[in-house]
């Protein structure tokens, strides 16, 4: 699934004053490096340090993004702009044990939303999560979890997401 938008004059002064294509697609393994570049400075933002290098943090997530594209346990979605990717969310697959009725049942964890600064507040992340619940929807994910920002909360329950006080977390001794 592949769609084209453009932004227009209006939506984009800080852009060189052009309407740009957009385009939003699902990842490919050719993305990779990319997706951990981008994964590098989404998770770097508001961070003074990290114990990893960057070289480090790259062979690692690139490995990763690898092992996720083969088994299938994966999907991700990207926007790009002149083949640079400008905005990224991934959707992890699980499958759950089967229950009487219900053989294949499948949900989704949608996380790693990131856009880069400039292109913020034009719609492109909405419009990539979008892209995300269509594909899970055709599918046959039965619901989709996240744990979004304070400031994402509204865009997501404009999505039909609802908070639920169900999850309960459990982190691992220091």
């Amino acid at each position: 699934m592949c769609f084209v938008a453009t932004l227009m004059k209006t939506q984009i002064r800080r852009m060189n004053k052009k309407a740009m294509k957009i385009i939003y697609r699902k990842a490919q393994k050719t993305d990779i490096p990319q997706l951990a570049k981008m994964r590098w400075d989404f998770q770097l933002v508001g961070r003074e340090s990290c114990k990893d290098t960057e070289k480090e943090f790259d062979k690692s997530c690139e490995e990763f993004f690898e092992e996720q594209f083969d088994s299938g346990s994966w999907v991700h979605f990207l926007a790009e702009v002149n083949n640079e990717i400008i905005a990224h969310v991934s959707l992890q697959i699980i499958k759950n044990i089967p229950v009487p009725g219900t053989l294949k049942n499948y949900w989704g964890y949608l996380t790693n939303a990131y856009t880069k600064k400039e292109f913020r507040k034009k719609g492109i992340g909405t419009n990539l999560v979008k892209q995300s619940l269509e594909w899970a929807d055709a599918n046959d994910l039965k619901k989709i979890v996240l744990w979004p920002r304070e400031a994402s909360i509204n865009i997501y329950k404009d999505l039909r997401f609802s908070q639920k006080s169900e999850i309960m977390e459990r982190k691992a001794p220091a």
